[in-house]
């Protein structure tokens, strides 16, 4: 099995704009093997995340908006998917600073970028 990056398509390209794959795998020490374990997780985990912080935003829970943010953030930025990151950012900067009225059109940004992380790492399996 070859560890040579595939050569990158423009449907790839636009891929590696949402998850950053190269720097990824820099800070996964190089391994194809946990970045995919990585993908995966995300995959698993963001869709019940994005669930948990709408009930949040919902029930006006700073707090639990605020862990399920920053459990989001940690998520993504485990394969660089840095508008994930930065959307998840703010989403737990809300829930840390009470100010959840904003929320819900941070929440709905984030879900988008979710979707296109999720759409993405089909693309590149």
């Amino acid at each position: 099995m070859s560890h040579e990056p595939p050569s990158i398509t423009p449907s790839m390209e636009s891929s590696s704009r949402i998850i950053n794959r190269q720097a990824a795998l820099t800070r996964l020490g190089g391994s194809e093997q946990l970045f995919n374990d990585m993908v995966g997780f995300f995959r698993e985990d963001a869709p019940q995340l994005s669930e948990a912080a709408r009930q949040a935003i919902a029930n006006q829970d700073d707090a639990e908006t605020r862990r399920t943010a920053h459990s989001l953030k940690g998520l993504a930025a485990n394969i660089e998917a840095s508008e994930v990151v930065r959307l998840a950012q703010q989403l737990e900067d809300l829930g840390r600073t009470g100010q959840l009225d904003e929320a819900p059109a941070v929440l709905h940004a984030l879900n988008r970028a979710v979707a296109d992380v999720m759409t993405a790492s089909e693309r590149s399996e």
